[in-house]
C-alpha cells in the first residue's frame, strides 16, 4: 500500500494497493489504485517482466 502524486501528463494524487509476484525468471504485478482527483476515480494495471 501507498501514496503517490504524479505531475504529467495531469496533477494526480493517489492511493495504491500492489500485489507481485518475483520469481527467478520473471515477475508479475497487479495494481488497484484510486485518485484523489479527477473525473475517473479508478484504475487498474498488470505488469509483467523478464529477468536475465
Amino acid at each position: 500500500m501507498g501514496a503517490e502524486w504524479r505531475s504529467w501528463p495531469e496533477p494526480q494524487v493517489g492511493l495504491y494497493s500492489l500485489v507481485g509476484l518475483y520469481l527467478e525468471g520473471w515477475w508479475a504485478t497487479l495494481e488497484l489504485a484510486r485518485s484523489l482527483l479527477g473525473p475517473s476515480p479508478w484504475r487498474w494495471a498488470i505488469g509483467v517482466g523478464a529477468r536475465w
